[in-house]
């Protein structure tokens, strides 16, 4: 069978406890990848070393350890990230979040049956405190033309669910080093502009952790620029139309710079999130 990286990007204050569940989660896999790729701010946190080094011991994947400058942005560490994988497929992951049991082999086996397909992703369910308690569905289309229609307005793919093959995201360029936030965004127009093909699997493989500080981190002009950025990327490779260009920054910077966090996670919430269950 095919090898699968996983890639997860680790921020210097990152708490030890995610990362243990994070990667039991890994562990408890169906399929169980051959590697875990952790981009790590440098200098990394001592803590975040030595657990590291102990979850080596513990599993039996390999665990690489690759490094960016601080500062450097999530772009530029998942670019470093995607250069050490050393797998045909590379399934994206963030450290606060869990996997269910079966999601690598679905992913592999789905670009395993469909050639035509460069990324898969799937539905998140969303927690804030336990993933016991859901509090949101992030539902997204599952084939590649609705998957680019989407692309117009928002991500079509999961980030945090993605699996790609390696030759695909290379070929797309790999995540933008400019891109401190919205890397994601900028990777699917890449993929978008070279004509590679989306899908997703209509079922919620991953618990991803969200939250009213993810809401905060996502909002303020820092925020916006980057947002704005790709935008008009979107526009320089077609996607969208000088209209649809300049209507979308509007409604960015209201949301980003001008609303109050309160607002905005309500926007986050109740209008992007689904209430109902979508997959298993």
């Amino acid at each position: 069978m095919s090898t699968v990286s996983v890639l997860i990007p680790i921020y210097y204050k990152e708490s030890v406890d995610n990362i243990q569940k994070c990667f039991a989660s890994i562990a408890n896999q169906q399929l169980v990848p051959n590697e875990i790729v952790c981009a790590l701010d440098d200098p990394s946190s001592p803590k975040i070393e030595q657990e590291l080094d102990e979850l080596s011991k513990k599993y039996s994947f390999r665990i690489v350890k690759c490094y960016c400058p601080r500062g450097s942005g999530l772009g530029a560490v998942l670019n470093v990230g995607v250069e050490n994988c050393t797998s045909e497929y590379i399934a994206r992951m963030d450290v606060d979040d869990i996997a269910k049991p079966d999601r690598l082999l679905k992913e592999l086996e789905y670009l395993g049956n469909h050639l035509d397909v460069d990324v898969v992703g799937s539905n998140i369910a969303e927690f804030d405190t336990s993933p016991d308690i859901i509090t949101a569905y992030r539902n997204v289309p599952e084939k590649d033309d609705d998957c680019k229609k989407m692309l117009k307005r928002r991500d079509p793919i999961n980030h945090m669910t993605a699996m790609f093959r390696r030759k695909s995201v290379l070929k797309a360029g790999n995540y933008s080093c400019e891109m401190k936030s919205c890397e994601d965004t900028y990777l699917w127009t890449s993929f978008y502009a070279r004509n590679l093909s989306f899908a997703n699997i209509q079922e919620n493989l991953v618990l991803v952790h969200a939250g009213k500080d993810m809401y905060k981190r996502r909002g303020g002009k820092k925020a916006y620029h980057y947002v704005k950025k790709s935008i008009e990327y979107k526009k320089y490779v077609g996607l969208i139309s000088s209209v649809e260009e300049c209507f979308q920054k509007v409604v960015n910077y209201c949301v980003l710079v001008l609303m109050p966090n309160n607002l905005r996670a309500f926007i986050y919430e109740r209008l992007l999130r689904n209430k109902d269950r979508k997959g298993n």
